[in-house]
């Protein structure tokens, strides 16, 4: 049986726009938006 550690971040990381809203998901740690170049967030759980 293989357990996985509930604490382990995922593979992908979601994030959000502060600026323009939008949701994307990424590989690497990102700073602004790939569209409008706002500052974006960590969103842990999407929005939907």
């Amino acid at each position: 049986m293989v357990r996985s550690d509930s604490y382990t971040p995922p593979a992908t990381s979601r994030y959000e726009c502060t600026g323009c809203l939008s949701r994307f998901e990424s590989d690497s740690h990102l700073v602004d938006c790939p569209e409008c170049g706002e500052p974006v967030r960590n969103v842990a759980v999407p929005r939907e």
